[in-house]
């Protein structure tokens, strides 16, 4: 959804509810990813009592949900990234699902800083017709904001397929 799109709800908001409505300032929705896979080995010891018993797996399960909905380069959800957990122990005393819960979010942490991460920015796909006059004038427009335009000649009609940083677009 673009900014036109929201500007028109707003109004449609105004209209239906005579409220005012106030909005802030548009946010690019990241995410957050890995470049390369990465081995770990995490050694979690918290001195906590606990219950012995098979929450490993559901803890484990709980933990990659916690790690992959905030990452840890700008705070942004993760994603394609798979998880595989090999081995895993527990503590007769020390063993509790948060105990679980936060080695697996910090091994997470532990791999996912290793396997070269990076961020992913939303891409808009946009087609433009216009006359040859104006081709140099969008052109420029586009590579500003770090977009490919691509070109199809038709008569004197220009059609461009531009695909654009929605964080570059402000």
């Amino acid at each position: 959804m673009g900014e036109l799109h929201l500007q028109i709800y707003v109004e449609r908001m105004k209209r239906a509810y005579s409220v005012d409505v106030e909005t802030g300032a548009p946010q690019v929705n990241y995410r957050e990813t890995i470049r390369q896979r990465s081995e770990f080995d995490y050694f979690h010891k918290k001195q906590t009592g606990g219950v012995f018993g098979s929450i490993r797996a559901c803890a484990c399960s709980k933990g990659v949900n916690d790690a992959i909905q905030k990452g840890w380069l700008i705070g942004h959800p993760v994603q394609r990234m798979r998880v595989v957990v090999n081995d895993g122990q527990s503590h007769s005393v020390d063993s509790s699902e948060l105990a679980f819960r936060t080695a697996t979010v910090l091994s997470i942490r532990q791999a996912f800083m290793k396997a070269n991460p990076c961020i992913l920015e939303p891409v808009m796909a946009v087609e433009v017709e216009l006359p040859n006059e104006f081709q140099g004038r969008v052109r420029d427009g586009v590579h500003k904001t770090h977009g490919i335009v691509g070109r199809d000649m038709q008569e004197k009609l220009m059609n461009e397929h531009e695909k654009a940083q929605a964080a570059k677009n402000k």
